[in-house]
């Protein structure tokens, strides 16, 4: 008695492949959705991080700690100082968003290609035969 596959049974090997792949790329498709909504909202926390870092860092400078730092910048400078250095983070997050990106969409050709099935060749019958 032979075992049967469990994942998918009934369906050829090329069909399992087939269903696998697109199993699969559905599912980076979400998460690499989610995981880009998720670096959004990482890279607005990074900022506030990056400023206090920055303020830490100066000599004789009146902050102690991050939230001190935070609300003494709010208090002097309000929200405008809180996202300053912005452009700057955005223009670093470019290249390594583009680069994940690209390794996706060649993760997903790559698999596509790989797995799709050969189509058959139908010979083409004339009319007048």
């Amino acid at each position: 008695m032979t075992k049967r596959s469990s994942i998918l049974p009934g369906l050829c090997f090329a069909e399992r492949a087939q269903k696998l792949a697109l199993r699969s790329s559905l599912i980076l498709t979400v998460t690499f959705r989610f995981l880009r909504s998720f670096k959004k909202i990482n890279l607005i926390k990074r900022i506030f991080a990056e400023v206090a870092r920055t303020r830490l860092r100066e000599e004789g400078s009146v902050y102690r700690s991050f939230w001190q730092t935070l609300g003494a910048v709010y208090k002097n400078e309000g929200r405008l100082g809180l996202y300053r250095g912005l452009c700057t983070q955005l223009i670093r997050q470019i290249p390594n968003t583009a680069i994940m990106m690209s390794t996706y969409e060649l993760t997903v050709y790559v698999l596509t290609k790989w797995l799709k099935e050969p189509k058959q060749s139908i010979p083409h019958s004339s009319p007048h035969s």
